[in-house]
């Protein structure tokens, strides 16, 4: 039976989605390193804790190579999301129960879980990323190239696929019905808009965040279409999906 649930301190909701899992054929999983917080908590109590889903772009094609390249970095994160169409949806890996906590967001990794969206970000530094060459040779969606304002910076960039960010939606949504009382939707200034910047005391946000509300340091997910994916989130637990 294909699995189609993520899951949180065994808790499983099923987002309608392949979801591989750590401990299943194929599935990708950090628990054989140490680069992870492990808690032992039930699901009320994790809870309690857990307020945030934070988002991230891979610089890789694939999920394997994200896999990969985390591993040799020391770090690790809950979800992993492929840039193949399965059904109109790119697969998603679930490489940690939202149980445990990745590392891969510091000084937030308690907060909530991430995921890494695997795609080439600057269209300015790799240009033909997604030439019907390397679309072939990676098994990838297309990418064309949009601008995108992060830190008041202009930058030509990839967005995810089609196919991933619909993926986002599905995961989101499923974190959202395990995690009922985090609100769903992502920072907004006194405009109504998602800053394009860090924002102030992210600690202490309840939601959705990219990477970089964190911090300045960080620029991802470039190209990532929030006000569509929170309204299309929203609306799947309105009508149960």
């Amino acid at each position: 039976m294909t699995n189609t649930s993520i899951v949180a301190a065994g808790h499983e909701f099923d987002i309608g989605c392949r979801v591989v899992r750590w401990d299943e054929p194929g599935g990708m999983s950090f628990y054989s390193g140490k680069k992870y917080i492990h808690r032992n908590y039930d699901i009320i109590k994790l809870r309690s804790e857990v307020k945030a889903f934070i988002l991230h772009h891979a610089v890789t094609y694939t999920a394997k190579q994200t896999f990969v390249a985390m591993i040799g970095r020391g770090l690790s994160v809950n979800f992993i999301i492929d840039d193949d169409n399965v059904n109109g949806y790119s697969t998603i890996y679930q490489c940690l129960d939202i149980l445990d906590a990745g590392y891969s967001q510091a000084p937030l990794n308690r907060r909530g879980p991430g995921v890494e969206i695997s795609y080439q970000p600057l269209a300015s530094k790799m240009i033909n990323a997604y030439s019907p060459e390397n679309q072939k040779k990676y098994g990838v969606n297309e990418h064309l190239v949009e601008t995108d304002v992060i830190h008041g910076q202009v930058l030509r960039v990839f967005p995810p696929s089609a196919p991933q960010i619909q993926s986002c939606i599905a995961l989101l949504w499923g974190f959202s019905e395990l995690f009922p009382d985090v609100p769903m939707e992502f920072p907004h200034d006194a405009k109504g808009n998602v800053p394009k910047t860090s924002i102030a005391n992210p600690e202490k946000h309840e939601g959705f965040m990219a990477h970089y509300h964190l911090t300045r340091n960080k620029i991802d997910p470039v190209g990532f279409p929030f006000d569509y994916v929170e309204n299309e989130v929203k609306k799947r637990r309105k009508i149960g999906f």
